[in-house]
C-alpha cells in the first residue's frame, strides 16, 4: 500500500496484493495519498481538489468516507488500527499542526417503545462502522426532558444491558413493567447507548414520551350520579394521583376556567 505519481504528475494511492496492483483514487479528486491500512483492508489517507486543502479519507470495501476535523483548514489521516480508530493531523486557521484520534465505530439505540401486550418497554440497538473494541451498555433512564443528563436523570438499574461488540442489530430487549416505576415530574423514558463513554464520546439517546394517564369514559347513570373510567399504562407512577370530574361549557379542559369541579 502506498502512493505513486503518473506521467502527468498526478498522485494516486495503490494497494498491492500477490503481485496485483489496485489503484485507490478518491472520486473526482486531483490527487490521492494512501497512507495507512489495517488487517481488515480499510485504507486511510488524504486527497485534494485542484489547489485546495487536503481532506482525510477512509476507504472500506470500495466505499469512501471523508474525514475532516471540524474547523480545520486541512486534515490528513495517517493510520488506522484493527479497532477502526484513525489517527492523523490537521492544521488550524493559524497554520498550527495538531494531532487527532477518530473512533469510527458507532453504537446507537434504534428503537424504544412501550409494550402494550406485556407491559414495560422494548428497545433495540445497532453497532456499525466496525466492531467495538470492548463491550459497553445500553441503559434506560427517567428524565424530565428528552435531553440526557447523566448527573440529573434517574438510572433504571434493572434495564442495564451489556452490549455485543460485533457489527449488527440487536433486540428487541424487554424491560419488565416492574422495573419502570416513574419518579414524579419525569416525562420521558430515555434509552442511552454507551452512557459512560467507554467506546465513544458522542451522545446516543432515544427518547420516549411518558404519558400514562387516560380518562376513558364518563357515563351518566341518572340525574344524581355518574361513573367514570381511567387507565394507567406505560409505567407505574411513583405516587398516587387525583382524578377529577369537572362540569364545563366545552370539551376542552381549563383548570383556571369557569368550569365547576
Amino acid at each position: 500500500m502506498g502512493t505513486y505519481v503518473d506521467a502527468s504528475g498526478n498522485s494516486h494511492g495503490f494497494l498491492e496484493s500477490g503481485g496485483s496492483f489496485t489503484t485507490i483514487d478518491y472520486p473526482g479528486a486531483n490527487g490521492t495519498f494512501a497512507v495507512g491500512i489495517n488487517n481488515a483492508g480499510q485504507v486511510v489517507g488524504s486527497y485534494w481538489f485542484g489547489s485546495g486543502s487536503n481532506h482525510g479519507f477512509l476507504e472500506s470495501g470500495g466505499s469512501f468516507t471523508t474525514i475532516d476535523v471540524p474547523g480545520a483548514s486541512s486534515t490528513l489521516a495517517h493510520g488506522i488500527n484493527d479497532a477502526g480508530q484513525v489517527v492523523g493531523a490537521y492544521f488550524d486557521d493559524l497554520g498550527l499542526t495538531h494531532g487527532f484520534l477518530l473512533v469510527l465505530q458507532n453504537i446507537e439505540v434504534t428503537s424504544l417503545a412501550w409494550n402494550s401486550a406485556q407491559g414495560g418497554a422494548d428497545f433495540s440497538y445497532a453497532i456499525s462502522n466496525g466492531d467495538l473494541p470492548q463491550a459497553t451498555t445500553v441503559d434506560l433512564y427517567w428524565a424530565p426532558t428528552s435531553t440526557f443528563d447523566q448527573n440529573e436523570d434517574t438510572l433504571i438499574p434493572g434495564s442495564v444491558t451489556t452490549t455485543q461488540t460485533v457489527v449488527g442489530t440487536y433486540g428487541p430487549i424487554h424491560v419488565d413493567a416492574g422495573e419502570l416505576q416513574a419518579p414524579a415530574g419525569d416525562n420521558y423514558l430515555l434509552a442511552v447507548a454507551d452512557p459512560d463513554h467507554l467506546v465513544e464520546t458522542g451522545d446516543h439517546t432515544f427518547p420516549l414520551a411518558y404519558d400514562p394517564f387516560d380518562a376513558v369514559a364518563v357515563t351518566t347513570l341518572d340525574s344524581r350520579s355518574l361513573t367514570f373510567q381511567y387507565d394507567i399504562s406505560e409505567a407505574q407512577p411513583s405516587a398516587p394521583f387525583d382524578v377529577g370530574i369537572y362540569r364545563s361549557s366545552s370539551d376542552t379542559f381549563d383548570p383556571s376556567g369557569p368550569g365547576t369541579k
